[in-house]
C-alpha cells in the first residue's frame, strides 16, 4: 500500500526517478492508502540527466501499478514486489512514457489502463 507523504519509484522511461505523493483518489472508505489501480497526486523529487520529459518540482497524477504487500488473486496466486512503483500520467489519463519497465498485475487492466498494459513487459 502506498499512503500520504510516502516516496515511490517511477517504473517508466519518462525521466523521473522518485516520486512524492500528495493526495490519492480512491473507491474506498480509508483513502488515506493506495493499492493497485488508483489514482494518486503528487511533486517529483529527482529527475534523470538524459531524459528529460518531466521537470523537477512539478505536479503529475500517476497510476499505481506495485506495491510492496501481497496481492492474492481468487485463483489463489499470491503477487509480492520489493519495491512500490508507479507510472505517470497525462491530463487525459494516458501514459507520459512509451515504455514500462518490468511486469505488472492484471488488475490494471480491469481498472481501464489498457494503454499501459500494452507499454509493459508481461503481465500477471
Amino acid at each position: 500500500m502506498i499512503y500520504i507523504n510516502s516516496y515511490v519509484k517511477i517504473v517508466d522511461n519518462s525521466g523521473g526517478l522518485i516520486f512524492f505523493c500528495i493526495k490519492i483518489y480512491g473507491k474506498r472508505k480509508i483513502a488515506s492508502r493506495g493499492i493497485y489501480g488508483d489514482i494518486i497526486i503528487g511533486s517529483l523529487k529527482t529527475v534523470s540527466l538524459k531524459k528529460k520529459k518531466v521537470k523537477k518540482g512539478s505536479l503529475y497524477k500517476a497510476v499505481i501499478v506495485r506495491t510492496k504487500n501481497t496481492l492474492t488473486n481468487v485463483d489463489g496466486i499470491s503477487l509480492f514486489f520489493f519495491t512500490s512503483g508507479v507510472v505517470l500520467l497525462n491530463n487525459k489519463m494516458l501514459p507520459i512514457a512509451n515504455r514500462v519497465f518490468g511486469v505488472i498485475p492484471k488488475k490494471i487492466i480491469k481498472k481501464g489502463f489498457l494503454k499501459i498494459a500494452s507499454l509493459a513487459f508481461a503481465t500477471l
